[in-house]
């Protein structure tokens, strides 16, 4: 038996250069990986708490948001108990990604925004893709006597 170099060579090389694609395929991501926003954003409501039922006054009405990739805008609406809406402001969302917004700060007049009475405020976060989170919501009674 004669040893055939060319042929060698051509089953060598075939190995190794099906060596590399298959060392390629498994070590490469296919697809965009994180560059893609997969998931729509998380808000939740985390003061004041579910269990107050009243508060006086201006308070802070503040929570966390999170979201797959940055820029995230979070808005609250407020309804009364006749489903009226009320326009209260743009909450700021915060580097540690928590949001807060004041709300019925009284105004120079001395009077309050909202009038005494049970309100629902209800918080959506939308992020840069345009994918918006399910809603939080908390219904509390306002007493500004």
């Amino acid at each position: 038996m004669i040893f055939n170099f060319k042929k060698f060579l051509k089953y060598f090389s075939n190995s190794l250069f099906a060596l590399f694609l298959f060392s390629l395929s498994i070590s490469c991501e296919v697809g965009l990986g994180s560059a893609v926003d997969t998931e729509a954003p998380k808000v939740s409501i985390t003061y004041p708490s579910s269990n107050v039922q009243a508060v006086r006054d201006y308070f802070v009405l503040c929570g966390t948001c999170s979201d797959d990739r940055e820029g995230i805008a979070v808005s609250v609406t407020v309804f009364d108990s006749e489903k009226k809406k009320f326009e209260v402001g743009v909450p700021v969302v915060v580097e540690d990604k928590t949001w807060s917004l004041k709300i019925n700060e009284k105004k120079e007049d001395g009077t309050y925004p909202l009038k005494d009475g049970r309100y629902t405020f209800e918080v959506i976060a939308k992020d840069s893709s345009g994918r918006v989170s399910g809603k939080s919501s908390l219904t509390i009674d306002i007493d500004n006597t």
